[in-house]
């Protein structure tokens, strides 16, 4: 569920798109009533495996998470993000990513939206407390990776998500065709911690947004204990 694209301007490097009707999964969750937003776990598990399908797939091609890894560890062994979320926080992370080493790994080269998120998701009332997905935008950092990537993006702000809700997308994505891992729910969380910790390196001080990268990576330790 794309937007259809109207015009474009190479020297503006600007699209426009026709207008979706709805409006954003996070003002559906904010602004309506608990059973409005839960309605739509399903159809989000849906959506997340037909996008993970979409052709070219080769089955044969494997995501390769080393460079990532390596990376995050760099980061998380001395970095300006390192500095900003602390020793304690760096060394649970690392420990975590040598505990899950093989889960991390998992999944094929599939289409990632790669920043797909609550306000990037477009929704409308469907019937009553029943809701439906009108469409995704913002499409221009998609790229490949690992089934898991966009399922952490998504989950990234865990708080909001209850047991029945994941349990609900999870449900209605194996039900769409989609394969997902055991433990998938925190493994997904741990590689969109790559993305944390990029934006934690940051030249810009933008204390605001490093102290929710820091709530975020705080939480998924804590669910990883648990």
């Amino acid at each position: 569920p794309v937007p259809e694209i109207v015009r474009t301007d190479v020297e503006r490097k600007a699209v426009v798109y026709r207008w979706i009707a709805g409006t954003t999964l996070d003002d559906c969750r904010r602004k309506e009533p608990p059973a409005a937003f839960a309605s739509l776990a399903d159809p989000l598990g849906r959506l997340f495996a037909w996008v993970a399908r979409t052709e070219p797939l080769d089955t044969e091609d494997r995501w390769d998470v080393v460079p990532l890894l390596a990376h995050a560890r760099a980061l998380l062994a001395r970095s300006r993000a390192r500095e900003r979320m602390g020793t304690p926080l760096a060394t649970a992370l690392l420990a975590a990513y040598d505990a899950r080493a093989d889960q991390l790994g998992w999944g094929n080269q599939v289409l990632c939206h790669r920043d797909i998120g609550g306000r990037n998701i477009l929704v409308q009332r469907a019937d009553g407390e029943r809701w439906r997905i009108q469409g995704v935008i913002d499409w221009e950092s998609a790229g490949t990776g690992s089934e898991l990537v966009d399922l952490g993006s998504l989950f990234r702000f865990a708080p909001r998500f209850d047991e029945a809700f994941v349990a609900a997308f999870e449900r209605g994505y194996v039900e769409a065709g989609g394969t997902l891992p055991d433990g998938w729910y925190v493994t997904a969380r741990l590689i969109d911690s790559f993305r944390l910790s990029d934006t934690l390196d940051g030249v810009r001080e933008l204390p605001g947004v490093y102290q929710d990268c820091r709530m975020r990576l705080t939480k998924l330790v804590g669910d990883l204990k648990a």
